[in-house]
């Protein structure tokens, strides 16, 4: 099974930019890898929209890169068990937090170039000898038990999807969504 990296198209042409999900003060909690407890969160949650443009049915929020989806992607998404779906509107229209809710731990880091955290680093000390950034990411498929969807352990900021949620995607609408191989 091929696995790709999905990421939020930059380039897409005047593309609008999230902020803020609101009220909620912890947006980080979208980016976990685990089920967001739905009774704490607002019944009525928004995202700021930090740049008004042309709406996109996969985009992320810029400070915590949580992964906003349309209401034509969900659908097509909710066959999906790693996936939590949460309401949120958006200058009036409804879209959804997607909530990767599995992390493997599937890294083949003698195939893959990062750079890791180090117990001098100046910003985070704390996270020393963790993923700090990836140059290329290789994975191992037998550990990802055939996952169609999850974020990487130690690396949780990256969304890996199978060939399969990559082809819905681009079903929907391939400008919105970049994706790397891994």
């Amino acid at each position: 099974m091929k696995y790709f990296r999905l990421l939020d198209n930059i380039n897409y042409p005047q593309r609008w930019y999230l902020g803020d999900i609101l009220p909620d003060e912890n947006n980080w909690k979208f980016t976990y890898g685990s089920k967001v407890d739905e009774l704490l969160l607002s019944k009525h949650m928004t995202v700021d929209v930090y740049e008004n443009g042309n709406p996109m049915d996969y985009t992320t929020t810029e400070g915590y890169v949580v992964p906003v989806i349309s209401k034509s992607l969900k659908r097509a998404l909710e066959f999906a068990n790693d996936i939590q779906f949460l309401p949120v509107i958006i200058e009036e229209i409804q879209y959804y937090i997607m909530v990767v809710v599995s992390l493997i731990d599937c890294v083949n880091e003698s195939e893959s170039e990062f750079d890791l955290y180090t117990k001098d680093d100046l910003v985070r000390p704390d996270k020393a000898g963790e993923y700090k950034s990836f140059y290329k990411i290789k994975i191992d498929e037998k550990k990802t038990n055939g996952k169609d969807i999850f974020r990487l352990k130690g690396y949780d900021i990256a969304i890996i999807i199978s060939e399969k949620i990559k082809n819905i995607i681009e079903s929907i609408n391939p400008l919105t969504s970049k994706f790397i191989e891994v």
